[in-house]
């Protein structure tokens, strides 16, 4: 691995990394579904650009069913389950089960696409599958207030990630990763849009709390920004 596929690799890791806390702070406050629109939302808004060029508006026409199902399981279902879970696991704890996206992408290919495993990779895939096991089995607990149903949401946005990675190559491997990554992106905010509750304002409403006394960074920005634009800009290796 040359020098610059490390720093590539380092900074992709921090950016997701850090997607992490930031919904885990925003979630609770803006509730899971404003949270994910506004992370979907801005990122497409940041690549809406790059889309509008007219070697890539007839991709957006051509291409617009395979970029709807893409965007919904590679962006809108996903991040609506992992911010809906970061209520109930802490940031970290989430960020772990979100390692098993390999494992995940691995399983599917087998099964839908027959892509052969070596002997190793099923080793490696039963030694995945068992510290899964082990770091969630004393918690599965699916009582109201238990952590079973946030952990199977996770692991559902990880399944997610790995149909989403295997139909990409599929169906849109003639794209370029910038069209692929702009066109899914306002795909998914369309489609995240029609599950935002709607405005119930009762009364006058509350004055805005200041810089000082608001609680809440600007959680989404940053996170949608940085974790749906950044790395679609980054450049692939040669």
């Amino acid at each position: 691995m040359s020098l610059s596929d490390t720093i590539r690799l380092l900074l992709l890791s921090a950016i997701w990394g850090a997607s992490f806390l930031f919904m885990r702070i925003a979630a609770p406050e803006l509730g899971p579904f404003p949270t994910t629109f506004a992370r979907i939302g801005i990122g497409a808004l940041a690549l809406l650009p790059f889309l509008l060029r007219p070697r890539h508006r007839g991709t957006l026409r051509d291409c617009k069913g395979p970029l709807l199902i893409l965007g919904l399981f590679g962006s809108a279902l996903p991040f609506s389950l992992l911010c809906w879970a970061t209520l109930h696991l802490e940031a970290g704890f989430t960020s772990l089960l979100n390692a098993t996206t390999p494992i995940c992408a691995a399983l599917i290919g087998f099964w839908w696409l027959r892509i052969p495993l070596t002997r190793f990779q099923f080793l490696g895939l039963a030694v995945g599958l068992g510290g899964i096991a082990i770091l969630t089995g004393d918690q599965l607990d699916f009582r109201r207030d238990g952590a079973g149903w946030p952990i199977m949401a996770v692991l559902g946005a990880t399944s997610c990630y790995g149909f989403a990675g295997h139909y990409t190559r599929t169906r849109l491997s003639h794209l370029s990763p910038l069209a692929v990554s702009a066109g899914s992106l306002l795909a998914a905010s369309l489609s995240s849009y029609s599950s935002l509750p709607l405005p119930c304002p009762v009364g006058a409403p509350s004055p805005a709390p200041s810089l000082s006394e608001s609680s809440v960074p600007p959680s989404p920005s940053s996170s949608s920004s940085a974790c749906s634009s950044v790395t679609a800009l980054l450049p692939p290796p040669p």
